[in-house]
């Protein structure tokens, strides 16, 4: 970029222009989530305010995020946030970037709690992360109390920091859990009205043909083994004992493993009921089971 002043809408067109050299998805988008974090304006005010110049200050700023952002470091690690419903979460590359598919894991357990027949709510989440589906689960639903658990002491502190800035932390309790190893323990909470799960679910040797963004997230929250279904048995197999009567496991999925995890768990338990829901694209998103 020559230096100049620059307008808003200038430098919107000028590093849309310049990202799709560099193959970023949606590069408008990109920018445009760029100036809102750096010029404190909502997408909407970057065009009512469309001639507002930009201080060299703030140019700095943009130029480095840019930068980054063109050599395919995800969006959100550059922003140090993410938004997912109607909050928005710390993030960096210790955790997965929260996903909008994700937000119906939350909306189907929301559901289900207010089909239980309970005062209060226990919920196990396995594989926290940033903490977005335990802390959402904790800002939706009242008289609820959330045990998390991740693997990663990087990501625990991602997800201890989201729950403080949400208001939450007097509701969840994280703990630092491997449940590939970890297996024969007294869970705080148990036993639990819901046990939600976001498992790693791509196969292993799918990794390497990820887009180049997605090679930057932690890969050990992305590889679920040979079959994408490592995780899947050790939650059926080993965790559904900690569920209350009447209690559900609910189960983010890969778009073609709904009837590989069903067999799974009736493989466990034939009369367990299972089904399976999809995302607003017609997917197959979502499996929950009835225990």
């Amino acid at each position: 970029m020559n230096p100049k002043t620059w307008t808003v809408l200038e430098l919107i067109n000028e590093t849309a222009q310049y990202f799709k050299k560099y193959n970023i998805d949606n590069p408008r988008l990109n920018i445009e989530r760029i100036l809102e974090d750096v010029l404190k304006l909502k997408r909407i005010e970057l065009y009512l305010n469309f001639d507002r110049p930009i201080a060299n200050a703030e140019i700095e700023i943009i130029r480095a995020m840019v930068r980054k952002r063109s050599q395919h470091i995800p969006l959100y690690y550059i922003l140090g946030h993410a938004p997912f419903i109607n909050w928005d979460f710390k993030v960096g590359p210790s955790v997965l970037i929260p996903r909008p598919e994700t937000e119906l894991l939350v909306e189907r357990v929301k559901v289900l709690s207010e089909k239980i027949n309970a005062s209060y709510f226990n919920i196990l989440d396995i594989g926290t992360g940033s903490g977005c589906i335990a802390i959402c689960l904790a800002k939706l639903i009242a008289n609820i109390s959330v045990t998390a658990i991740d693997k990663s002491k990087e990501a625990l502190i991602f997800a201890e920091e989201n729950a403080r800035l949400l208001e939450v932390e007097n509701k969840i309790k994280f703990l630092c859990l491997d449940i590939t190893s970890d297996i024969n323990i007294n869970l705080q909470g148990a036993p639990f009205s819901i046990i939600v799960s976001n498992p790693p679910y791509i196969k292993h040797d799918e990794l390497k043909t990820l887009a180049e963004e997605i090679k930057y997230e932690p890969q050990s929250a992305l590889d679920g083994g040979t079959d994408g279904l490592d995780f899947y048995r050790i939650i059926i197999k080993k965790y559904t004992s900690y569920l209350a009567h009447g209690g559900y496991l609910v189960l983010e999925i890969g778009c073609d493993q709904g009837p590989l995890i069903q067999e799974l768990i009736k493989e466990e338990n034939n009369s367990i009921s299972c089904e399976i829901y999809k995302d607003y694209q017609g997917l197959d998103r979502i499996v929950i089971a009835g225990y």
